[in-house]
């Protein structure tokens, strides 16, 4: 048995809820790992501190009030919440990282994001007018270029 081994089975020992040759088997580890023989004397410590606490029981009407609570919620009247303020909060948070990402790209590349990003990718289809479109060879007849 190793520490982890021991640390998995440490609390089913201690509940009674192990099979003798494992209480055997981790009473072995333990005289023989000096953290793992502190670990279980610890435990053992507090298993006998809870021991002693009297049972609680829960509050009057607390199971009603729970039941109520999630009638209420199956009904839908928290639904708008869902509906309405969990998409809007997460539009927020897209726009804002894309507002986020385009500053953190430009304070790196020294230039608008976009422009850099057709540049590093080879975009040419980002460009006001795709190559081989009429856009493009009206652009370059406006500049007197030729497109081929």
């Amino acid at each position: 048995m190793d520490c982890n081994d021991f640390e998995k089975l440490a609390g089913r020992v201690l509940d009674g809820e192990a099979a003798p040759e494992e209480a055997t088997a981790l009473e072995a580890h333990a005289a023989s790992c000096e953290s793992c023989g502190v670990l279980i004397g610890d435990l053992s410590a507090l298993g006998r501190l809870h021991s002693g606490l009297p049972e609680l029981e829960p509050p009057a009407g607390l199971t009603d009030r729970i039941m109520a609570g999630i009638k209420r919620f199956e009904t839908g009247r928290t639904g708008w919440i869902w509906r309405v303020l969990v998409p809007a909060a997460a539009a927020v948070f897209v726009l804002l990282g894309i507002r986020i990402g385009t500053q953190i790209t430009d304070a790196w590349f020294g230039e608008p994001a976009v422009v850099q990003h057709s540049e590093v990718t080879g975009l040419e289809h980002l460009d006001v007018y795709p190559p081989d479109s009429f856009g493009k060879a009206i652009e370059l007849a406006a500049k007197g270029e030729d497109d081929e």
